[in-house]
């Protein structure tokens, strides 16, 4: 099977579009908002958007459940029951939206005995904030449902291309909003109106342009069982995603100052960006997984359709490790101000042993098509409250530091040695296998590039853009060259052969003309 088809080399190479729009709009956002707002109200909106985001373990991962089934269905040619499904999910995405009210109302009028120590100024403006956030909340589950429709139908460049006008248009407003004196309210005033409108599209896309029909043939409630192991499976592992990316800013903010949440923040901010680089690959391997897996392949087979996306990601994710500890703490004062600088070590406390589960995050793919996803999800879930008891412990012997240590050490457990026993044992997975081949030539790279750029970690010139762009395009162009030279297998080098002959042949054609 090809590593990428046409239609996969487009919705990666939009997604590296996506990924980097939304990195310079996170970079310039969060300067603004520490530049106009202060270090103490950014502080506050993490802290308020932190507990609001808790409510979202109800996706129940709405957007891989239509991917998963609605793939299976048209695999069988069977549209009548694709359509019977989304008509009985649908009702249940309803109901979820209602939930997601229900909590948040609740939630938001017990924000006082959540946070103590804030001012009634500052109680009045959460409240606010947490009415407009609840709305966004509904709008992104009820998209996710639709959402799912058009990667189930692999439309990857219509949503791709969708997200990137989301984060331009949400970045215009929040600029325009708050710098006409809505302040943090302009921030969730943004956020709102962009899902809105992201929603609404994906609607009309899925009903006109894919011409996906919602029908009702009668209730056939046995067919959506399987749907709910995934959904069960799924609610647990949107319980470990939220409470792990939103604990550590929680328990600072009561424990520490919102100065502190605010240095974790910008710290957070960073994993985000680098947690997408790997599942831009990843993310559109979903209907080839479930298609695999109805083939019946067996393990080694599965081993190596895990191996080619993960070499890939790991390449990616050394590159930016390596290229983050030797200029993190620049980027970081000519992003924020040397007040941040903490987050940099903040920052690879956790990326460090995060690198190896998103290595292999197609695996997850894997185990959605074999419907064997709750597993991972218990664990995760058991190792969420060794991360807020570690993190609970740690912060009065380390400081905040405790946070991400905490964090680190959760990963290390459950990701890397409890799922890698049960990928060999259970799924039949050659781990060894995977892991030698994914690193296979590529580790000596980084390794090497980050080995030959130290020099270039002394040359410091706090805040200065063009020396870190410089620094950045040096250690870029030592990686690449080393990944060509030595890193790349034959598979590889031809992919960049092809791209390559793609571009010539492309600007051969416009001389032509």
């Amino acid at each position: 099977m090809r590593l990428f088809t046409t239609s996969k080399k487009v919705a990666v190479s939009l997604t590296y579009v996506s990924i980097v729009v939304q990195a310079l709009s996170t970079m310039l956002l969060t300067s603004f908002y520490l530049r106009t707002l202060g270090a103490e109200k950014y502080g506050l909106y993490q802290m308020i958007n932190a507990v609001a985001q808790y409510i979202m373990i109800l996706d129940l991962g709405i957007s891989t459940v239509m991917i998963r089934y609605i793939t299976e269905f048209n695999t069988k040619n069977d549209h009548k029951k694709a359509e019977n499904f989304a008509f009985h999910f649908g009702l249940i995405v309803l109901a979820v939206a209602a939930c997601v009210t229900a909590i948040g109302v609740v939630v938001n009028l017990n924000l006082e005995n959540i946070y103590a120590n804030l001012t009634p100024e500052e109680y009045e403006l959460s409240h606010r904030m947490f009415n407009v956030i609840i709305i966004q909340l509904v709008f992104t589950v009820i998209g996710h449902f639709f959402q799912g429709i058009s990667f189930a139908y692999e439309q990857y460049a219509f949503e791709k291309t969708l997200s990137i006008c989301q984060i331009i248009v949400n970045t215009v407003l929040v600029f325009s909003l708050v710098t006409f004196g809505f302040g943090l309210m302009g921030i969730v005033y943004s956020n709102v109106i962009v899902i809105a409108l992201h929603t609404l599209i994906s609607l009309l896309y899925a009903l006109t342009a894919i011409k996906f029909k919602i029908r009702f043939h009668g209730w056939e409630m046995s067919m959506l069982k399987p749907a709910f192991l995934l959904m069960m499976a799924m609610l647990l592992q949107a319980i470990v995603g939220h409470v792990n990316s939103s604990v550590d800013k929680t328990i600072l903010g009561i424990m520490t100052t919102k100065t502190d949440v605010a240095v974790y923040a910008v710290a957070a901010t960073v994993i985000t960006m680098f947690n997408t680089l790997p599942t831009a690959v990843s993310s559109v391997f979903q209907p080839d997984a479930v298609k695999l897996v109805a083939r019946g392949s067996d393990g080694e087979g599965l081993t190596s359709f895990i191996i080619k996306p993960g070499r890939i990601q790991f390449m990616l994710m050394g590159g930016f490790i390596a290229g983050f500890f030797l200029f993190g703490q620049d980027f970081i004062i000519c992003w924020t101000n040397k007040n941040m600088l903490n987050a940099w070590g903040y920052v690879l406390i956790i990326l460090i042993p995060n690198a190896v589960p998103l290595m292999q995050n197609t695996c997850l793919s894997v185990l959605n098509a074999l419907d064997k996803r709750m597993f991972r999800s218990v664990v995760l879930v058991l190792l969420t409250a060794v991360n807020i008891g570690l993190t609970v412990a740690l912060i009065p012997v380390l400081g905040p530091v405790g946070a991400p240590a905490a964090t680190g050490i959760s990963y290390i457990i459950g990701h890397i040695v409890i799922m890698n026993i049960y990928y060999q044992r259970k799924i039949k997975l050659s781990v060894p296998r995977m892991f030698k081949e994914m690193l296979s030539r590529s580790w000596l790279c980084v390794i090497a590039a980050a080995a030959l750029n130290l020099p270039l970690m002394l040359w410091r010139i706090d805040g200065n853009w063009l020396v870190l762009a410089v620094k950045a395009l040096v250690f870029c162009g030592m990686y690449f060259t080393l990944l060509v030279l030595y890193g790349f297998n034959q598979s590889e080098k031809q992919m960049l052969l092809s791209a390559i002959n793609r571009i010539r042949r492309k600007k051969r054609g416009k001389n032509e003309h």
